[in-house]
């Protein structure tokens, strides 16, 4: 299985957090080669996870935007085609400002 995550212009890659690491190229973030677990003994589908860390650029203004990774390709080890669940291939990221307030300290 390959994956392709092209990050958007807010963000840049920081490290990942779980699973392996990405062939980084600008802001494109590539694995290839994954694995995806069978079932297990319960019938529960197996599933990689993929958990990154980013860093939003300085200056970015408040709103919200998105990150959708795109499966490449899907086959198993004798290059059958296999159906995988991509309901969270695509996340809204929002951005708020930070609010710093300072108050005076009075002692007596």
């Amino acid at each position: 299985m390959a994956i392709e995550d092209v990050l958007p212009e807010q963000v840049s890659f920081v490290a990942m957090v779980d699973g392996p690491g990405p062939q980084l190229v600008g802001q494109t973030l590539t694995w290839n080669n994954l694995a995806v677990p069978g079932t297990d003994e319960e019938g529960n589908p197996g599933f990689t996870k993929l958990l990154i860390k980013v860093r939003v650029k300085e200056g970015q203004p408040d709103g919200e935007f998105f990150n959708t990774a795109t499966l490449l390709s899907s086959v198993d080890s004798e290059q059958n085609p296999v159906a995988l669940d991509t309901t969270y291939n695509r996340i809204a990221v929002e951005i708020l400002s930070r609010l710093f307030i300072y108050l005076p300290l009075t002692r007596r």
